[in-house]
């Protein structure tokens, strides 16, 4: 893993700039968090970087864990100090990991488009259950039969 200091990195520069101007495309994905970083990864999604905070990299945790486990997958992860990962981080408070990955982002028409497509779009689900039981709900009629 490399090692980069300093606010004026040229990687420090590339999270800041996508932090402050996100992709109008959605094909530049920021990432912040373990969890985040480690769904995309499970997603197959391309990395075209990867940061983790030094003092993540002293004992066992998910963060150490994934940018050991994307290095051995040739993603290019480099370490930062603890100051210039806060630089990094668009978060107050830094989880330790960053990512830049790359999606296919697609159209409301191509997914429309597919056959026996079952499509369930939700805004500012407060309650997980409410979503589960959206879910179950397979017809219009079991749907309808719901409190």
């Amino acid at each position: 893993m490399k090692r980069i200091s300093g606010r004026q990195h040229a990687l420090v520069r590339a999270y800041r700039e996508l932090a402050r101007t996100p992709d109008p495309a959605g094909v530049r994905l920021l990432l912040d968090g373990a969890h985040l970083v480690r769904e995309a990864r499970d997603a197959a999604l391309v990395f075209e970087s990867v940061v983790v905070a030094s003092s993540r990299l002293h004992s066992n945790n998910e963060e150490r864990a994934l940018a050991e486990s994307l290095e051995q997958t040739r993603v290019d992860v480099a370490v930062a100090g603890d100051l210039t990962f806060a630089a990094i981080s668009p978060v107050r408070t830094p989880s330790g990991i960053v990512a830049i990955a790359h999606r296919h982002p697609t159209t409301v028409d191509a997914i429309l488009e597919q056959a026996r497509l079952f499509a369930l779009v939700v805004v500012d689900v407060q309650d997980p259950g409410n979503l589960g039981a959206l879910m179950r709900c397979r017809s219009r009629e079991a749907c309808r039969s719901m409190p």
